[in-house]
């Protein structure tokens, strides 16, 4: 969940998708629509299951104390 947050936050950003290396081809293909879209979908999606992992593995913590 960490890993997938510093991603979203850091790794996928605007100057690594308009220069895609190796890594980021996928992404811009994500969908027939557009980069742009493409893009702040995929920063979406990488924070959302990052953010989820987070609270779900704090929750499941919690509830074993």
């Amino acid at each position: 969940g960490i890993v997938l947050l510093w991603a979203g936050i850091f790794y996928v950003n605007k100057k690594n998708y308009k220069e895609p290396d190796d890594g980021m081809n996928y992404l811009l293909k994500l969908t027939p629509l557009p980069k742009i879209i493409n893009y702040w979908l995929a920063k979406f999606l990488i924070l959302l299951a990052g953010f989820l992992l987070v609270f779900s593995c704090i929750y499941g913590v919690i509830q074993n104390i």
